[in-house]
């Protein structure tokens, strides 16, 4: 059977530009009619088509195509198929972690407004931390994460898995780029400046952080006193977990969820 390129056209919903562009490039081949020099494809030429349609389909380049159909046919290919088998499994494992990662954030924007002020036990996660930059209540000192932390936090993949952690101190306190434990193979982050810190049992509540300038440690009272009144032994230093910023109710909120390590 002979074709037309606008019946090829039809048939593959290609474009004539697209198919010629197809034929330049050696994907497929047509032969020119003697007697008016028009192109003429053939059954052979569609099931060519198809066949590079199907690998473009799969992220394979026009070029790539006419070079992987041109030697070492089955080689090539299956090379191809196994480097894009393993870019899919990534992906999915990228996928499945995003997802929970959203379903985490989900939850923790719709409690830290309905736990202002009340207090209960968590389980966090296992996390590893990189210092960014230190403060003095609502005074910021200079960044100190270096660039190789900073290209990997700040990338689209990367600011997904992202905390901001503050860890009170006595003198001065220390923001962090926290990513939980499980989330770190899939970002490859540099082993220099990174702690990591176990699964631990908090004591939390959450507090507003208030208009910029107004944050003090007198937001770690109540948890303090509480804690006390309950019989908890604090176990490492109280750090608090970004839950947002913005206005809410006409007034700017910067929800912050204490977290004290408690002995179990």
């Amino acid at each position: 059977m002979e074709y037309k390129i606008g019946e090829l056209s039809e048939i593959t919903h290609l474009s004539k530009e697209m198919i010629r562009y197809y034929e330049k490039l050696g994907a497929v081949r047509p032969k020119r009619r003697d007697d008016n020099n028009y192109r003429v494809y053939t059954t052979m030429d569609l099931f060519a088509l198809l066949e590079s349609i199907q690998l473009k389909a799969f992220d394979m380049n026009i070029r790539e195509i006419s070079e992987v159909k041109g030697k070492d046919y089955t080689d090539t290919i299956l090379e191809y198929f196994r480097d894009y088998r393993d870019r899919l499994e990534r992906e999915l494992v990228m996928k499945q972690a995003l997802l929970d990662r959203t379903r985490e954030l989900i939850v923790r924007n719709e409690e830290s407004r309905y736990n202002l002020g009340n207090y209960w036990i968590r389980m966090a996660p296992a996390i590893c931390r990189y210092t960014f930059l230190n403060s003095r209540n609502d005074e910021y000192f200079d960044v100190v994460s270096s660039d190789k932390v900073n290209e990997i936090v700040f990338s689209e993949e990367g600011i997904r898995f992202t905390d901001d952690i503050i860890i009170f101190g006595e003198d001065c306190d220390t923001w962090c780029f926290a990513v939980r434990s499980d989330y770190v193979p899939l970002l490859e982050l540099p082993e220099a400046g990174k702690v990591q810190v176990g699964q631990q049992l908090c004591f939390c509540t959450v507090v507003d952080m208030g208009e910029i300038g107004a944050f003090s440690h007198e937001c770690l009272a109540g948890l303090i006193q509480q804690a006390g009144e309950r019989g908890y032994r604090q176990a490492g230093p109280v750090y608090g977990v970004l839950c947002g910023r913005g206005v809410e109710q006409e007034t700017f909120r910067r929800y912050l969820e204490l977290r004290m390590p408690i002995e179990r």
